[in-house]
């Protein structure tokens, strides 16, 4: 979704080159803050970030990182001044949130999960639309507010452009019934994952629509990588 909008040179089409198979898993981001955190929700936590432009240091996994585009869309939507701070991985995000070197950070569920239960960070929202199951009583930050803020990761499946169709409906026929058993679903959701296991059709529209929103995004953010 984001390497269109993020290299100007790419050597490959992500539309034009890949058949879609089907969409695996979504991921939601979850907003993370120490436990002792003035403040209570995330509206507070807008208010306080607004008062104080430039010194709310979001961390991330590195520049054009999911962490860091999710943190770049919050500021856009709320009209806060982040400010990004990269590491080399989402796992050095949770330390630097917890040891204090940096504010928050918008950590896809998994890498910040176990962390939240043992009640060493606080999730102040997750990003979907939807709750996440692994979280039920954290909100969105839709609930909190904020609408247009809606950032879910996602793992799919494509398969190189001109694949025949027999083989792209076996292989989501395949996936479609992995997603579906008890097995593979539980451990989805102990993740932080919730199973997908789409048709083809319903995976490339929503691929269509994720590069050609995060491409305006990014653009609008000002950030480019070579």
């Amino acid at each position: 979704s984001f390497s269109p909008g993020l290299y100007p040179k790419l050597r490959y089409d992500a539309i034009k080159d890949f058949v879609r198979v089907s969409q695996v898993v979504s991921v939601p981001h979850v907003i993370v803050v120490l436990p002792s955190f003035p403040a209570a929700n995330l509206q507070e936590f807008v208010k306080l970030a607004r008062a104080r432009p430039g010194e709310v240091l979001y961390a991330s996994a590195g520049p054009g990182s999911a962490m860091h585009l999710a943190g770049a869309l919050f500021g856009q939507v709320t009209r806060t001044d982040l400010t990004h701070v990269a590491y080399k991985s989402g796992g050095a995000t949770t330390t630097a949130v917890m040891s204090g070197e940096a504010t928050t950070a918008f950590n896809t569920l998994e890498t910040a999960l176990a962390l939240i239960q043992a009640k060493r960070l606080r999730a102040l929202a997750v990003s979907t639309r939807a709750r996440s199951p692994a979280l039920p009583d954290v909100p969105t930050a839709i609930e909190a507010g904020f609408k247009d803020y809606d950032v879910v990761g996602w793992f799919g499946l494509m398969a190189p452009a001109g694949t025949p169709e027999a083989i792209v409906t076996r292989l989501n026929d395949e996936t479609v019934k992995a997603m579906k058993a008890p097995a593979i679903r539980d451990f989805a959701l102990k993740q932080g994952a919730v199973p997908v296991g789409n048709q083809p059709a319903e995976f490339e529209r929503f691929v269509r629509a994720e590069v050609a929103r995060w491409t305006r995004i990014i653009q609008q953010a000002g950030i480019k990588l070579e």
